[in-house]
């Protein structure tokens, strides 16, 4: 069974509109938080597939599932401060995150 355990983030919240489909987004989470705390802070529970984000060094996206097994995952935490990712959901939502 996957724990997640939060980080410790100062200051407050915004949360985001998201759209069945894939979504293009900013990350706000301290480099180095897991993406299984990421992807918990879409709702409605269990409507988030994926995680994407462009690796322009290797010409491809690199990404994350939760409902992968984890050795398929090749991105598992934030790598830079305000990064530009895809999360991609099964239905509309919403996605909350520390504002920058």
């Amino acid at each position: 069974m996957l724990t997640l355990t939060t980080l410790p983030v100062s200051g407050s919240f915004e949360e985001v509109g998201l759209v069945a489909g894939c979504n293009e987004v900013r990350l706000t989470w301290p480099v180095g938080t897991p993406l299984g705390i990421v992807a918990a802070a879409v709702a409605p529970l269990g409507a988030m597939e994926s995680i994407f984000k462009f690796d322009p060094a290797r010409g491809r996206f690199r990404g994350y599932s939760p409902a992968a097994p984890i050795f398929l995952d090749d991105y598992t935490t934030v790598e830079a401060r305000l990064e530009a990712v895809f999360i991609c959901t099964r239905e509309a939502g919403t996605f909350t995150r520390p504002q920058p």
